[in-house]
């Protein structure tokens, strides 16, 4: 199977891709911690450290 990809040539065009792809890992993220066997407690203090995690290595 090919697949043919057509990127976006401007700068808005590429932040809207950008905020549209952090936002499908999100929803991932979540989704995935949703099902985890785990108290909801445990699952909050994981969704916590993840926040966390994003502030320092993002800056």
């Amino acid at each position: 199977m090919n697949v043919i990809i057509h990127y976006p040539k401007t700068k808005q065009g590429i932040e809207e891709l950008e905020r549209k792809v952090a936002s499908v890992h999100v929803e991932a993220v979540r989704n995935y911690i949703k099902q985890l066997p785990c108290p909801k407690e445990q699952k909050l203090e994981l969704l916590e450290s993840i926040k966390e995690d994003t502030k320092t290595t993002s800056m």
